[in-house]
């Protein structure tokens, strides 16, 4: 008696039906990730993910899937698992479709965690200037007590900011490891060792020969990437580099009667140096 062979199995068929499914389950995921995720860590981790693994594993599934197809109609018979490779197919569609979904709502996503990563950024180097201020003030009001004289930071006693900041943690008037000095991209030095602490680990320019008779919208201190050595050379924002802690994005200004602000690069030609004062600039 005559028997007809046994198909033999589509091994590709399987393998897009299962790449189909963890693509499907990589979708469902990221989408339930939606409803429970804040915005921008969600935000970063499809932007990321998504453009990686799902759509590679979307494509994977319907390359194999009609690659699968395709051998099963040449065997004649031959080969089986047709219906599975069909399956993988769908899969793989649906699952690339919901990729591109996923994909452009990173991407529309991305200039609002950008801002929002910055403003954080720069909120936090701001509050670390406004300990800095407290500081220099309390080393200002001690030595003018003792002295009758003011004492903020003056050209002719320090050629850097950082040897500022050396001697505020050095005569203790701040008790912290000089990484409350630097900021974002900039190297951190969490030691109490003046000798350790380098111009790479300083985030801030220090404006120098301020007298307590200045106006109090005066710069004191500002972040190192708006490239000047004196409010005299000042222009605007055309003097931002790409340096860190924040490019040309803006600057940390903290003012001699303690206003503390971030300044995107349209508000620095009006708001920067106000006062018009030409002290020299103590860079790190």
């Amino acid at each position: 008696m005559n028997t007809s062979p046994t198909p033999k199995h589509c091994g590709l068929a399987t393998a897009s039906l299962v790449l189909g499914i963890i693509g499907l389950l990589l979708d469902v995921i990221m989408l339930g990730a939606l409803l429970t995720i804040p915005a921008v860590i969600l935000g970063y981790v499809a932007k990321h993910f998504s453009i990686s693994i799902i759509p590679l594993v979307a494509i994977s599934a319907v390359i194999l899937g009609y690659a699968a197809v395709g051998e099963i109609n040449r065997s004649n018979g031959a080969i089986s698992g047709s219906d599975l490779a069909k399956t993988g197919l769908i899969l793989g569609y649906v699952n690339t479709s919901i990729s591109i979904a996923i994909l452009l709502h990173a991407w529309l996503l991305g200039p609002a965690i950008n801002s929002t990563l910055l403003t954080s950024k720069m909120t936090g180097t701001l509050c670390n200037g406004k300990q800095i201020f407290r500081a220099m003030i309390a080393q200002n009001l001690n030595y003018s007590s003792s002295n009758n004289v003011s004492s903020w930071p003056q050209s002719s006693n320090y050629a850097t900011s950082t040897a500022v900041f050396t001697n505020l943690v050095g005569n203790g008037v701040i008790s912290i490891d000089y990484a409350l000095f630097s900021a974002s991209g900039l190297m951190f030095c969490k030691e109490t060792n003046a000798a350790l602490f380098e111009a790479g680990a300083n985030a801030w320019c220090i404006v120098a020969d301020i007298n307590d008779s200045d106006s109090d919208q005066a710069p004191l201190l500002f972040t190192r990437n708006l490239k000047i050595s004196s409010l005299a050379e000042f222009k605007g924002s055309e003097q931002l580099t790409d340096d860190p802690p924040f490019g040309r994005q803006g600057v940390v200004v903290i003012f001699k009667g303690g206003a503390a602000t971030i300044m995107k690069p349209e508000m620095l030609a009006s708001n920067f140096n106000s006062c018009h004062a030409t002290n020299r600039v103590l860079r790190p």
